[in-house]
């Protein structure tokens, strides 16, 4: 979601009582991060975050967030696939090549050898991503063998909180999203890239909703690709509000070389230690 007209507000008023990005981070308490993500529009900031924002430059009154749907529009009805990403795959690509380097280059060709690689491309092209790491992430579970879908998460099972459409901000049922199966001996796994949800009126966007299942039991996880400069400030409330187990996956464990081997056994564990609890 953007808020650049929220962003560019906080931009002016900083800039209005010529204070520098630092030393607003600094008078405040905020993270240099977080207050680039505020004022670049991408996040929307918290009635916290305002107040202690204010007591340094004006900004008035606390903004409303968009309208959300009426509880009646909690479950829509079927509908085609999700849209077009507003994320330029050029540009995440681009990204991840500068990061990963020859890494990147290699695993391009494994996915350009395999004999599906326009669905492959398909799913990158109908995926909205917010990181280069988020693309090389895609890009090894699809060297890997991981096999590109579309699935909606409403079908799999997935019930606690409703998806919300990316475009309309609408909440949204049956919808088919691009996804990823990966599958090992003892189960299987669907890997939903950016699914938004409504929780306690508040839009999460998730940088991956993975759903694990095998014969006996289906978990839900929230797996989130942290690059440097994550604020993690809000990460164990956020954790708390979603009600589902959340798997962290760094910048330096993306470039590790068992590193979806190392994935799925993450997930399996959650999955063992949900089951026993």
């Amino acid at each position: 979601m953007s808020h650049n007209n929220i962003g560019a507000r906080i931009k002016l008023a900083r800039e209005t009582v010529q204070l520098s990005p630092a030393s607003l981070c600094t008078k405040s308490q905020m993270s240099s991060a977080r207050l680039t993500q505020l004022e670049k529009g991408h996040r929307f900031p918290s009635r916290e975050e305002w107040k202690e924002l204010s007591r340094h430059i004006s900004l008035g009154p606390y903004p409303a967030r968009c309208k959300l749907p009426a509880p009646q529009e909690r479950w829509a009805a079927d509908l085609p696939r999700s849209s077009t990403p507003e994320r330029s795959l050029t540009v995440r690509l681009a990204s991840a090549r500068a990061t990963f380097e020859t890494e990147f280059e290699r695993l391009e060709l494994v996915v350009q050898s395999r004999k599906d690689f326009r669905a492959c491309r398909e799913f990158l092209e109908s995926t909205a991503l917010d990181s280069g790491d988020e693309a090389f992430f895609y890009l090894r579970l699809l060297a890997e063998g991981a096999l590109p879908c579309a699935f909606s998460p409403l079908r799999a099972g997935y019930r606690t909180f409703p998806v919300i459409d990316s475009d309309t901000r609408r909440v949204v049922g049956d919808v088919r999203r691009p996804c990823l199966e990966l599958i090992d001996e003892q189960q299987e796994s669907l890997i939903f890239p950016q699914v938004p949800l409504l929780v306690a009126n508040r839009i999460f966007r998730l940088d991956a909703l993975v759903c694990a299942r095998c014969p006996r039991q289906r978990i839900w996880i929230d797996l989130e690709i942290d690059g440097p400069g994550h604020d993690f400030t809000q990460d164990r409330r956020r954790e708390l509000q979603l009600r589902m187990p959340t798997l962290r996956v760094g910048r330096s464990q993306l470039s590790e070389p068992n590193f979806i081997a190392n994935l799925v056994r993450l997930i399996s564990e959650i999955r063992t230690e949900r089951r026993v609890s």
